[in-house]
């Protein structure tokens, strides 16, 4: 499994001039490549290059049975590369358990958010049961049912509401 993401290992790599992989086996039966580092899917090595100078170069892997006996046969060190053994619990955690709480933890956040902002599931739109009727007392208001002129079924009512309210055990026994 690739962890790109969590480990830097290829941004770091020595940039080198790239051959081709003949090239590479012609310097090495000349004995101009010094050390041969074999990766993966590359072959990074030191030679001397025209000039006579060091210089790093890089060619792509090729399946080649006899590259370990023409090193030997050189005095070049060569050495493969070695990959650290990863954890599959640590990936399961990184990869799957990780991500899902960073979700989880944004997700409540930004619904604590909104409660706070709109109100949101709890605010003032979602208290159907809360009634904001102020009570005031005959004494406040001054008025009367003798005070208030016509509307007398409006005024029926209202008083069957209020015998209701004060006697709910003679509506009961008719079955309202």
């Amino acid at each position: 499994m690739d962890t790109a993401f969590i480990s830097f290992g290829g941004i770091m790599k020595s940039k080198g001039e790239e051959v081709d992989y003949k090239t590479f086996v012609a310097m090495i039966e000349e004995g101009s490549v010094e050390s041969v580092l074999v990766e993966d899917s590359r072959i990074e090595f030191t030679a001397l290059n025209d000039e006579g100078e060091e210089a790093v170069f890089i060619t792509g892997r090729m399946e080649d049975p006899a590259l370990t006996e023409r090193l030997l046969a050189t005095n070049a060190k060569f050495t493969q590369e070695i990959i650290p053994e990863e954890s599959p619990l640590l990936n399961f955690f990184l990869i799957w358990i990780l991500p899902m709480v960073l979700l989880y933890a944004f997700w409540n956040f930004m619904m604590r958010r909104l409660q706070g902002r709109v109100g949101g599931l709890g605010g003032s739109e979602m208290k159907f049961g809360k009634s904001n009727v102020m009570v005031y007392a005959a004494s406040e208001t001054g008025k009367t049912f003798a005070d208030v002129a016509g509307q007398d079924e409006a005024k029926e009512a209202l008083w069957e509401v209020i015998d209701f309210l004060h006697n709910p055990q003679k509506y009961r026994e008719i079955g309202a």
